[in-house]
């Protein structure tokens, strides 16, 4: 903000008030800017809280589910429901983006999972592809986890005739898993912990592929 508006806003602080200064001035001109910020604080907490609380009960992965339909917190529950039966302790965050990108809040919580490393498993609809697709270096190479690639990108398998995926309602546009990549560390290796949740992660594709209702 410019020494000219801060001038501004002082005087009409003092004349007008805090509240219809708060109101007519900054809600006006920055009302967008400030529920994305507030929006990505709250994501930002409940990620670290999340970590915190996964580390406590030992949660094997997180996994996340992006799609331009029609999505609740439910499906990701009743996923998690389905890897625990397997053995897998696992949280799921569930988001429904427009394609457009207009709904600026969801698109900033999405790039807030790409960066927390927890995150091992992503079940992406394929109109969202193209945005997973410019983060190719951060995704394992499918065959490199034993699974079958799909004919789109290597680091894509196809979920689309999956049955638990139908079962939950995700079914309305192709879907496909991506699995994070482990990081490289300093000394050239890579980080087990990182290893250690993409197998895992992999493994939660192989059940869901198996998947017979």
């Amino acid at each position: 903000m410019k020494m000219k508006e801060r001038i501004n806003n002082k005087e009409i602080i003092k004349e007008q008030g805090f509240k219809y200064w708060f109101t007519n001035v900054y809600w006006y001109h920055y009302r967008a800017h400030t529920i994305v910020g507030l929006a990505i604080i709250v994501f930002a907490i409940y990620s670290v809280v999340s970590f915190v609380t996964s580390r406590e009960e030992e949660v094997d992965f997180f996994f996340a589910i992006v799609t331009v339909m029609p999505a609740h917190h439910a499906q990701g529950e009743m996923l998690e429901e389905f890897f625990a039966e397997h053995g897998y302790r696992t949280k799921g965050n569930v988001m429904s983006l427009p394609g457009d990108g207009s709904d600026m809040a969801t698109w900033q919580l999405l790039m807030v999972t790409l960066v927390n490393e927890q995150y091992a498993l992503y079940i992406v609809g394929e109109s969202m592809l193209y945005y997973f697709g410019e983060q190719a270096d951060g995704f394992w190479a499918i065959e490199e986890l034993g699974l079958q690639a799909s004919a789109l990108s290597p680091m894509y398998a196809d979920l689309s005739e999956t049955l638990m995926l139908e079962g939950l309602m995700l079914n309305l546009e192709p879907m496909y898993a991506l699995v994070r990549a482990p990081i490289i560390q300093r000394n050239g290796e890579f980080r087990q912990p990182d290893i250690e949740r993409g197998l895992k992660a992999a493994e939660g594709i192989r059940l869901l592929l198996e998947y017979e209702g």
